[in-house]
């Protein structure tokens, strides 16, 4: 029995197209074939990658150590954030815009090392749960989507994460929930100061970005200015990754653009609005809708539990929507 290579993925529909997608730009006879070294996906983070209803995990974690004194000092944040993480508002969190999430990260980790963050990262994942899911965050990752990066990275793609902001948040993350390597999570990044203290140098984070965070053609610049040359596959699921979409459809090579419809309330969440493609679609360019209730068999799943172990999460899990 010949195994498939998404088995999460409806039988026929987006993941058939997919499958030939990724196959045709691999067989070097085929017309559309890419070579190894122009064979660069890039993807969305939050809502591509993982859920961020009712707010994004990113969010999560900053209403999260607002709201825990013991985390260290209090963070010198304007008195609404404050009040909105003590009243569990989800809303006002989802509606910060990416510039003003990451300006509250920023005062709120500054002076930290990097290590030291990333332990504060890895801790919220352990303990902090989903409010309406009640698994830890690190679990509500989309399963399909974890089949998808899998895939190419068997067909020696090389994947990006293009990060509207926490650049650092998602690359604590990237390696062990997604499998891509740290260095390849693309945009603004936090400034780091530089110390020399009895011979030895002492790095912390400040309150400064290099670059500019969010949606649209910040994500663009981030691709050209981290990878430097035009992927060949996009995934996003919000009008902000429009851009990004546009950009790997104009191609000189075969491309893919898939746009994730979230439209299954019962399992995840129906929200927001898609992508769309542009009247300019370049020739050899293929634009898709992934429909969450049509086209994925499941939406999460159990992690390793090598992983689980890891990540400090429970050794049997409890359970979880399909």
């Amino acid at each position: 029995m010949v195994r498939k290579p998404l088995p999460s993925w409806a039988d026929d529909g987006v993941g058939e197209a997919i499958v030939s997608f990724v196959r045709g730009v691999c067989n070097p006879a085929s017309p559309r074939y890419v070579p190894p070294d122009d064979r660069i996906a890039v993807l969305d983070s939050d809502g591509t990658l993982w859920c961020e209803q009712p707010a994004s995990v990113l969010a999560c974690f900053i209403m999260d150590h607002l709201t825990q004194p013991a985390l260290g000092q209090p963070w010198p944040v304007d008195g609404a954030v404050i009040q909105a993480a003590a009243d569990d508002d989800y809303v006002f969190f989802q509606l910060l815009d990416p510039r003003h999430l990451c300006q509250t990260l920023l005062l709120g980790s500054a002076g930290l090392s990097p290590e030291a963050f990333i332990g504060q990262v890895h801790a919220f994942l352990a303990t902090a749960r989903h409010p309406r899911f009640g698994l830890p965050f690190g679990q509500v990752v989309y399963k399909p989507m974890l089949e998808l990066l899998a895939l190419l990275e068997a067909r020696q793609f090389r994947v990006f994460i293009a990060a509207g902001g926490g650049v650092e948040f998602v690359r604590a993350v990237s390696e062990p929930l997604f499998g891509v390597p740290r260095e390849r999570v693309t945009g603004a990044c936090v400034d780091y100061a530089v110390q020399h203290v009895d011979g030895r140098i002492q790095v912390s984070r400040t309150g400064s970005l290099l670059g500019d965070p969010g949606e649209g053609d910040a994500k663009v610049r981030a691709i050209l200015q981290s990878v430097g040359q035009r992927p060949i596959l996009a995934i996003g699921n919000a009008p902000g990754d429009q851009d990004m979409l546009d950009y790997v459809a104009a191609s000189g090579h075969a491309s893919l653009c898939l746009a994730l419809r979230h439209d299954d309330p019962l399992r995840e969440y129906a929200y927001g609005t898609v992508p769309a493609p542009g009247p300019h679609l370049a020739r050899g360019s293929r634009w898709l809708t992934i429909s969450m209730r049509d086209d994925f068999r499941r939406v999460f799943a159990p992690p390793p539990r090598a992983l689980a172990r890891s990540m400090g999460w429970q050794a049997r899990f409890p359970s979880r929507p399909a």
